[in-house]
């Protein structure tokens, strides 16, 4: 008995989201080679934006901002990017307790001392964080800090 062979226009596959755990199925069909291939695929796509070369000093005047930051303490949170080589810091702040204490981001710098962030309040605001470090400086390492509001 003979048997025609499938043409790719009587072959449809509908690929859906892979559940937890990374199987993929389609009829049935475990499909974890497919989804192997995909996530070692998504892993070089991962790794070129990663190694992406960064604007060169005086370039566009754009920020170069590359590393996203995300921190929290009891009286809110923030986040966003370290930018132009640890510079510059730029992103948000949060308040998420009606307590009486405001947050913002307290940024070190290598030469000693700190800047300050807005402050955001009460609960449910929130402020810019746009710190940037004296000439000649950069900031080596942020913190939640609170005012009394």
């Amino acid at each position: 008995m003979e048997q025609a062979i499938p043409q790719m226009s009587d072959i449809t596959l509908t690929f859906r989201q892979a559940p937890i755990g990374g199987v993929w199925n389609h009829g049935g069909v475990v499909m974890k080679h497919i989804s192997r291939v995909l996530a070692a695929g998504a892993l070089v796509a991962a790794a070129l934006a990663v190694t992406a070369p960064s604007a060169s000093a005086g370039g566009s005047g754009a920020l170069d901002c590359t590393v996203n930051f995300s921190i929290s303490s009891g009286e809110g949170y923030a986040n966003g990017k370290w930018c132009d080589y640890n510079t510059r810091i730029s992103g948000n702040v949060h308040d998420t307790k009606s307590d009486g204490r405001c947050p913002f981001v307290r940024a070190y710098m290598s030469g000693g001392g700190w800047r300050d962030s807005d402050w955001a309040g009460p609960k449910g605001d929130s402020s810019p964080v746009n710190v940037s470090a004296p000439s000649g400086q950069s900031i080596t390492s942020i913190s939640m800090s609170y005012i009394r509001c």
